[in-house]
């Protein structure tokens, strides 16, 4: 164990509005459950709807100033990097912040950390892909339009729990380095490491006003989502959250980026080897405790293959072991509250009631009493028509469905109402991507499992729109201008 089994971190009575430190407008605090023990934390101050005021007041004001947006793309990658910087030397912090908070064990926050730092550093370089200003000449009349790329305005970040870190990066990061100002909403549970990020952007310098952080709950992102001055509203979370705010933006016809739930299904071809699949699906199915948005949580197995896949799954889910986040034997995390628990218990149950048969897991891990932990489960003879193939369920739970041939297997992939990520194993590549190519998602792996940081990423179907990662995610905070002038105008506009 490197680590004291810690109970407590410290107190944070502020919140971060504007680019400083104020106290909230109302004493409203949320108790930080650590989920692997049920132990209090600290407390976490939260944001009211007067707060949220504040800080959209702020953030409109910067804009409209242009105080941030006017500042060169290479300022802001110097201001940015310098808040990069301040991340990297509060590593450890931020790490041990994330595995108490999530209930999530130390060495994988680290990584997931770490991560993060990478997703802050892609975000600044990626705005060097934006396109520059150009003239084209109209081919109809003497004129020239000049294509401009402008800031969309203020913008509404609002993350879930299961990655409060590396999601605010990678909304905040990439609306800046497009000169947007941001009203950051990160979810109560996990909140406490953005803290982390706050005083990296408060001690880089930007501007007044342009970034603002507030912990809150669905009353304060429901304000901000419905605020006038809000110009694009950037999501990640559930897909009936999702529904309601295109619903409520739709009205207001605001831009919105949305990235939503998944039932992402990995397909071994008759030819994969098992073996080397194994450990990626474990991965896919199990990491942070099932609850990621791209999680493969459906295996499809050929019949020749099924039974061998559903052994190996097993037997690696029975390797997990839960226990305090800090130490360094615990490789099974918690699951974020008892509601969540309740909720993947209810799914599992519903499965088996249904038909489908238990292989590993399917309950509270042995000799663990306290805690919201969920063994890793792996249901077999399951139906894709079956709830436990249907919904997300947001835990360590796999099903595997069996298929006849390639067709069939293409088809029970694209059976699904999301479309976020996917995975395709064979031993020979070429035809794994031809498969891929076919399922109607967002992302899909080749041998493994995992997105890229510089590559695009977000769904179809009813796992949203819009992408993060690369130059088009900073391109996602952008608006098209159009300036005509008279004249027969080329190239790009000199400054």
């Amino acid at each position: 164990m490197s680590h004291p089994m810690t109970t407590t971190l410290a107190e944070r009575n502020e919140l971060f509005i504007g680019g400083s430190w104020h106290e909230p407008a109302a004493a409203i605090k949320h108790p930080a459950i650590c989920p692997a023990d049920e132990t209090l934390l600290c407390t976490v101050p939260t944001a009211s709807s007067v707060d949220v005021d504040i800080a959209v007041s702020a953030a409109q004001k910067a804009y409209e100033n242009a105080t941030w947006s006017a500042v060169p793309i290479e300022e802001r990658a110097e201001i940015l990097n310098r808040a990069l910087t301040c991340c990297r030397e509060s590593l450890d912090a931020i790490a041990v912040t994330s595995a108490l908070e999530l209930g999530q064990p130390l060495t994988q926050t680290r990584r997931r950390i770490e991560g993060a730092f990478g997703v802050f550093a892609d975000a600044i370089a990626s705005a060097e892909g934006l396109p520059p200003d150009v003239w084209q000449p109209d081919r109809a009349s003497n004129k020239s339009a000049l294509i401009q790329r402008r800031p969309a305005g203020v913008v509404a970040a609002i993350t879930p729990f299961n990655g409060p870190f590396i999601m605010s990066i990678s909304k905040i990061v990439r609306a800046l380095m497009a000169g947007c100002s941001v009203v950051a909403k990160p979810a109560l549970e996990g909140s406490l490491q953005t803290f982390y990020l706050a005083e990296a952007l408060a001690a880089a310098g930007l501007p007044e006003g342009v970034v603002s952080i507030l912990p809150g709950g669905p009353d304060a992102g429901r304000h901000l989502v419905e605020h006038p001055g809000v110009d694009l509203v950037s999501f990640t979370g559930s897909t009936d959250a999702g529904r309601r705010i295109a619903e409520t933006c739709g009205a207001n016809l605001k831009r919105t980026i949305l990235e939503l739930g998944g039932k992402s299904a990995a397909i071994l071809l008759e030819d994969a080897d098992p073996a080397k699949a194994i450990p990626w699906l474990t991965a896919g199915a199990f990491g942070n405790a099932g609850q990621v948005c791209a999680a493969l949580t459906r295996v499809l197995a050929p019949r020749k293959l099924y039974g061998e896949v559903v052994d190996g799954l097993a037997s690696a889910a029975r390797d997990f072991k839960a226990g305090h986040p800090l130490d360094t034997a615990t490789t099974l995390g918690a699951l974020i509250t008892s509601r969540q628990f309740d909720r993947v218990s209810e799914l599992v149950n519903a499965g088996i009631a249904e038909g489908a048969q238990l292989a590993a897991g399917g309950g509270r891990p042995s000799g663990i009493d306290k805690g919201w932990f969920f063994a890793p489960t792996v249901l077999f003879n399951v139906d894709n028509g079956m709830r436990v193939a249907r919904e997300e369920i947001f835990g360590p739970v796999v099903v595997v469905i069996p298929y006849e041939d390639e067709p069939e297997a293409i088809s029970i992939a694209n059976d699904s109402p999301f479309g976020l990520h996917g995975a395709v194993f064979s031993e020979d590549e070429d035809r794994a991507i031809g498969v891929a190519e076919r399922i109607r998602t967002g992302t899909c792996a080749i041998n493994g499992f995992g997105v890229l940081v510089s590559a695009p990423f977000g769904g179809v179907k009813s796992s949203g729109w819009g992408r993060e990662g690369g130059p088009e995610s900073i391109l996602e905070y952008t608006e098209v201008k159009t300036l005509i002038a008279n004249g027969n105008r080329s190239g790009r506009r000199e400054s």
